[in-house]
């Protein structure tokens, strides 16, 4: 489906959205993706950073659980994205986000996935410029 809109990242004239003030193609979210799975420091002005709260052993174990049951279910992550994001765990909100993105999912579903991600909270305030210096190196 062509939007006509150009992707912030790259300048494809097919781009989806607008994510807050973003638009991506379908290469770029794939690199968007790949970019959310890094834990390093090369993506801390991007990203927000989990909630002070403590993440304990039996919060660990629930997280363990809820993946083994839900497999790699598009729409089942897409749910606990936003689970996680409520609850403060925007890290484990963008790695339910990834496998969202690279399910190709129905493009409702990868639309939804990408407003969560480009948006605040998950996305920092101000982490709009950064990612979109990020994806051009």
């Amino acid at each position: 489906m062509s939007t006509g809109h150009e992707c912030s990242f790259c300048g494809h004239k097919d781009a989806e959205g607008p994510f807050g003030e973003l638009h991506a193609c379908s290469r770029c979210t794939l690199r968007i993706a790949a970019l959310a799975e890094l834990s390093d420091s090369s993506i801390d002005n991007v990203w927000s950073k989990d909630h002070e709260a403590q993440q304990d052993d039996q919060f660990d174990a629930f997280k363990k659980g809820v993946a083994a049951v839900i497999g790699g279910d598009a729409e089942s992550h897409l749910r606990l994205a936003k689970a996680y994001r409520e609850m403060g765990f925007y890290r484990d909100a963008r790695s339910a986000l990834v496998v969202v993105l690279r399910a190709a999912p129905p493009m409702r579903l990868q639309r939804e996935a990408l407003d969560l991600l480009l948006t605040p909270p998950i996305l920092m305030i101000g982490g709009a410029s950064n990612l979109i210096r990020s994806l051009a190196q």
